[in-house]
């Protein structure tokens, strides 16, 4: 996640956090939030709940799978 789409996995912002919760759960999912975006929002690692790991830069992250073959789909609300 880049941008703000790191509130999806905040335990006090998330309006979907029961769902995430569930999803984290799934050992064929994953999350993971952009540092930069965390930086730029002034959001620490601690405020994000466990197992969401996190990457240096998320372009960059998204740009990498998508070369070993994944897929992206942006969701818009």
């Amino acid at each position: 996640m880049y941008g703000k789409g790191f509130m999806l996995v905040m335990t006090e912002r998330s309006r979907v956090i029961d769902e995430v919760r569930t999803a984290l759960a799934n050992s064929n999912i994953s999350f993971a939030v952009c540092d930069v975006a965390l930086r730029n929002n002034g959001v620490e690692k601690r405020h994000l709940l466990p197992n969401v790991r996190t990457v240096p830069d998320g372009i960059f992250e998204i740009i990498t799978k998508q070369k070993e073959g994944w897929g992206y789909i942006k969701v818009i609300h």
